[in-house]
């Protein structure tokens, strides 16, 4: 009678598909990155809506930054920073990550909050849309992966140019140039 979807994108063709096995399913979509509590934005997908993440939970704070650290107006996009005691502490062993993704910026008053790198706007009813990362950031089975950390230990082996590697249907595909001068 109700699916709650988390961990994964939630697209417009998943809810198709919960509604043809049970058109009177509830449909709720979570979001919410590991560094601020696993749901800290979450709604119900209306049978007319527009797939959204949702809103923040209590107690949790979002707001849409653009390109040059300014908060823009509902329609545009711009990246999720969310805020809240439900924010993380930062990165175990990982000071210079954490003072890149945790950050307390002036035009948020100093309030801390983290980069999610996550591409989104605010929709005319204050839901939340998600079209995807800003970053080469992608998910395999549920574990975040960096494409170009990748490209970067391929690109460094011996006899190898340059080096793209891209996620296809769950797969990592890796591309290669070969560099043969030295043969």
């Amino acid at each position: 009678r109700r699916a709650v979807v988390g961990g994964e994108a939630l697209g417009s063709a998943d809810v198709a598909t919960l509604r043809r096995l049970n058109p009177d399913i509830r449909v709720v979509n979570e979001y919410g990155p590991t560094e601020a509590t696993v749901g800290c934005i979450a709604g119900d997908i209306g049978e007319n809506d527009q797939v959204s993440i949702g809103r923040p939970i209590a107690g949790a704070r979002v707001w849409v930054v653009g390109r040059d650290g300014e908060l823009v107006p509902q329609g545009v996009w711009g990246e999720l920073y969310v805020g809240g005691p439900c924010l993380a502490r930062g990165y175990l062993g990982r000071p210079a990550l954490t003072e890149e993704r945790f950050i307390e910026p002036e035009i948020l008053d100093r309030e801390r909050c983290y980069r999610t790198g996550d591409r989104v706007r605010f929709l005319s009813d204050g839901r939340l849309e998600c079209s995807g990362r800003l970053d080469d950031q992608v998910k395999v089975r549920g574990h975040r992966v960096e494409l170009g950390e990748i490209e970067h230990h391929i690109a460094a082996q011996a006899n190898v140019e340059r080096a793209l590697v891209i996620l296809r249907e769950g797969e990592l595909i890796a591309y290669v140039v070969g560099d043969t001068r030295g043969l």
